[in-house]
This record gives structure tokens, C-alpha cells and sequence, in this order.
């Protein structure tokens, strides 16, 4: 868990924890690194760091929950403002510029952390894109998770391919997988 405050010092820490973290990152295995290498690489103190996060994960999770949260308030703008913007666009031309989060969150097999960033914030601002679905109701929970889920293999996919891929076409793919579920069996024929 981490403890970000909206107070200009606090999140100047945890960017600096954040951006230390990537560049222990680029050196060595995430599991190897310390938190005495972390803090040292950001130039704040252990109290600090154990002010604002309690593991390592956190950070990771602080900077994607940021990134999912600027994404679909971004999102949410545009759709209020009439602006017709297909949502797979919207987010290839977002996330290309956020790709260094997602490649080590992929690297580290921690998609677990995009998942729960990408519901976290899509649960926050439900009411721009879906205000006629009741909140908690099974409708709303089926949409939540297989938005995400899609989106998590969206994320997967593109990455894996070098972002070679654009939006279309992996969306053209994600169709076809999509309707291989009513149409066929997993088993080869």
C-alpha cells in the first residue's frame, strides 16, 4: 500500500522514489534491489520511503494507479466534452507516451498491478462512460472486469509485439478472438 498525500513535497518524494526505482531497475533484478539502493538512487531517506510505501510493489502501484487515473480522467473530459475518440485510440496514443511503466510492469509479470490500477480507475469515473449501469450491480461487475481484462490483454499484446501493432489492427485481432468464443472450440479440429 502507499500513502500519497496531495501535497507538493509528498509527491515530489515518491517521483523521485518512482523514477530511482527505474533506474535500479535498468541495473539489476528488481527482487535484488534494496530499499537502501532505492532510497540512495532517489536522494531521499528510508523514513521517507517508508513514509510513502510500504514495499517496493507500492511504488510500482502508486505510478500505475497515477497513470490509469490521468488516463480515464483525460478519457472522461473528452467523452463529457462530445468529442468522439474510439476509447482503443485514446489509449495506445496515452499509454505510447507512459510505455516505460508498462514495459517493466510487463517484464516483471506484475500485471496483476495494471489490472488493479485499470479497475481502480475506471470504477472511479463509471459514471462518464456507463451512467446507466447500476453501481455494484452484476451488469456493472461483468463490464468492469472484462473492460479490463481486455485492456490487460490489449496492454500484453501490444507491448509483446514491440508496438509494431496499431491500434486497429490489434483490435481487429481481439474481435476475432472475441467472436472465436461463440463460434468455435479451443480444441484443434
Amino acid at each position: 500500500m502507499y500513502h500519497i498525500k496531495n501535497d507538493k513535497r509528498v509527491i515530489t518524494s515518491a517521483e523521485l522514489i518512482y523514477r530511482g526505482l527505474l533506474n535500479c531497475i535498468n541495473r539489476k533484478d528488481f527482487d535484488s534491489i534494496t530499499v537502501t539502493e532505492l532510497v540512495e538512487e532517489a536522494g531521499v531517506g528510508k523514513a521517507t520511503f517508508y513514509r510513502l510505501f510500504d514495499k517496493k510493489d507500492d511504488v510500482l502501484l502508486y505510478a500505475c494507479d497515477k497513470c490509469f487515473d490521468e488516463l480515464l480522467s483525460s478519457y472522461a473530459a473528452v467523452c463529457q466534452s462530445g468529442e468522439k475518440i474510439p476509447v482503443i485510440k485514446y489509449y495506445v496514443d496515452f499509454l505510447e507516451r507512459r510505455k516505460e511503466l508498462l514495459e517493466v510492469l510487463i517484464s516483471l509479470e506484475k500485471l496483476n498491478i495494471i489490472a488493479a490500477s485499470h479497475k481502480k480507475a475506471i470504477e472511479k469515473y463509471s459514471e462518464a462512460f456507463f451512467s446507466d449501469m447500476v453501481v455494484g450491480s452484476d451488469e456493472y461487475v461483468c463490464f468492469i472486469c472484462m473492460r479490463t481484462g481486455l485492456l490487460i490483454s490489449f496492454i500484453y499484446a501490444w507491448m509483446l509485439t514491440g508496438r509494431r501493432l496499431d491500434e486497429n489492427e490489434i483490435f481487429d485481432l481481439m474481435l476475432e478472438q472475441i467472436k472465436s468464443f461463440e463460434e468455435k472450440a479451443f480444441c484443434a479440429e
